[in-house]
């Protein structure tokens, strides 16, 4: 009952809190349509993903190229010979994976780094302005929260009082 009551009581202060904020919402989707910024990331990252797509197509190549050589000869591989073959086109396949995997995490890593400032203009900008909390409304998350509302440690001592 005792938590109830401080669960209420929360959710009255947070109304309240709310409520006295400045809360500003945003349209990233908008942002990353018509910032000059953002257009040329997207120029960088997409060059950079063609580099990638260029090393895995030539891996693709390999690979299939092994495949139709062990295809059109299996018929006079002897039985050691064909699982050479097999092994050959298993660690290809390995590297491909290999390949793909890192790439798709260095492109993540990057699309990262080259988003981070407009991440941190956005909270440059609502520090200057006053806003407690800003919201991107393309996606519903949060960009930016004024640290000074985080209340965690005032409910874990108001939960775990006996």
């Amino acid at each position: 009952m005792k938590k109830f009551i401080l669960f209420a009581v929360s959710i009255f202060a947070f109304t309240q809190v709310f409520a006295q904020s400045n809360i500003a919402y945003i349209n990233t989707e908008t942002i990353a349509e018509n910032s000059d910024y953002v257009a040329k990331a997207r120029t960088l990252l997409e060059a950079e993903y063609r580099e990638k797509a260029e090393e895995v197509k030539v891996l693709e190549d390999e690979i299939r190229q092994m495949r139709d050589n062990f295809e059109a000869r299996k018929l006079t591989y002897t039985e050691a010979a064909k699982q050479d073959a097999q092994e050959a086109i298993n660690r290809k396949l390995n590297d491909y994976k290999i390949l793909v995997e890192s790439s798709q995490s260095t492109l993540s890593k990057r699309q990262n780094e080259l988003l981070e400032p407009i991440l941190e203009k956005i909270k440059e900008v609502a520090i200057k302005k006053g806003y407690s909390a800003v919201f991107d409304i393309s996606s519903g998350k949060i960009l930016y929260v004024d640290p000074k509302l985080d209340k965690t440690q005032t409910m874990l001592e108001e939960l775990n009082k006996e």
